[in-house]
């Protein structure tokens, strides 16, 4: 449940974060005629609201034919026991409910952080020339935690502990590989874009300009 939960949460903020940067000369605009920062993260907000909640229900409903279906197989390799019988009443429901509407809300509001506290004119200038450049203590920090992260995954490997060790060492991976894929970001950006562009070209005019535009107006943050 806490490994959903900081995933889900990192993926929401990556997900909002990457929609408020591509509305950047949209909402400098706003600002320059007269919109206060309150009134753009009301919109942000509510705009979160609007998609989490319907993603919310559909996401509960997903789950609950996951978990049915995932039943048997760990069943059988006894990850859980055979007369394990998941729990998916309201209760479930209205928790995963809440946890994706509040990640939503608390994304929504550490995206707009940024499209609010800077001046109109300086907002209308980034828009036109957006920045690029990873921060030095963003950088040291992605670094750090990928070699974590491969730190953890070599201790997993000779490790010859029991089942539970194995699952917290799996466990403390997840959350490793989650927080240094979105603090490094831009990066992975750059990295997919050289490597996916190309193949872009195979459809035609249309993935050929999609391919140039990528590579000129990449996800420059994630986060």
């Amino acid at each position: 449940g806490g490994n959903a939960v900081v995933v889900s949460l990192f993926v929401v903020c990556a997900t909002l974060a990457l929609h408020v940067s591509h509305r950047r000369r949209e909402m400098a605009l706003l600002r320059a005629v007269g919109a206060t920062p309150r009134q753009i993260r009301r919109m942000i907000r509510a705009e979160a609201l609007l998609i989490a909640v319907p993603a919310g229900l559909l996401g509960w409903l997903l789950g609950v034919a996951a978990v049915r279906w995932m039943r048997g197989p760990l069943a059988d390799h006894h990850v859980i026991p055979a007369d394990f019988a998941p729990y998916t009443g309201p209760l479930p429901g209205a928790a995963a409910l809440s946890v994706t509407v509040l990640s939503a809300v608390v994304a929504g509001v550490a995206a707009s952080r940024r499209a609010t506290r800077i001046a109109p004119t300086q907002a209308l200038g980034e828009a036109a020339v957006p920045p690029r450049a990873l921060g030095r203590g963003r950088a040291i920090t992605g670094t750090v935690l990928a070699l974590a992260s491969l730190g953890v995954f070599l201790t997993g490997l000779r490790s010859g502990g029991d089942f539970a060790t194995l699952v917290g060492l799996a466990n403390s991976l997840v959350l490793l590989l989650v927080v240094t894929a979105a603090v490094l970001g831009p990066v992975l950006a750059r990295a997919a874009v050289r490597i996916l562009g190309p193949l872009l070209g195979v459809a035609g005019p249309t993935g050929r300009l999609a391919a140039v535009n990528t590579r000129v107006d990449h996800p420059g943050a994630l986060l």
